[in-house]
């Protein structure tokens, strides 16, 4: 009977301790998720800004690909009007993709931002 009652407290042990570590590593994987869809944010704001700084250099500046840290950006910007210059980044870092969308005026001595988004 001893026997019988060591096997199943051990059993209940080892479940607990178990269910503990798939709890750990679940949580560890939603923290490292998190952590690299708020790089792949930045860097796609870091992409808009650098398509900016591009258009202030030259005006008829069409995008390319950015590297900035771990993230790579696709960058494409479409001529809207004369003055205004609509911006498409589309960053990926790991698998993580974040897409914004940002016009912009570019007449007079001061580029101003009009919008910015985030796409879905």
């Amino acid at each position: 009977m001893l026997i019988i009652t060591v096997v199943v407290l051990g059993a209940v042990a080892l479940a607990v301790v178990f269910s503990g570590a798939l709890r750990g590593l679940g949580e560890m994987s939603m923290g490292i998720a998190e952590t690299r869809s708020k790089e792949a944010l930045a860097g796609a704001d870091a992409c808009t800004e650098e398509a900016m700084l591009q258009l202030t250099l030259n005006t008829s500046y069409a995008g390319g690909t950015v590297t900035i840290g771990n993230t790579v950006c696709t960058i494409a910007v479409d001529t809207s009007s004369a003055t205004l210059r609509t911006i498409t980044v589309t960053a990926v870092r790991d698998r993580w993709t974040v897409r914004l969308k940002a016009v912009t005026d570019i007449s007079g001595s001061r580029q101003s931002l009009v919008w910015w988004k985030q796409e879905m």
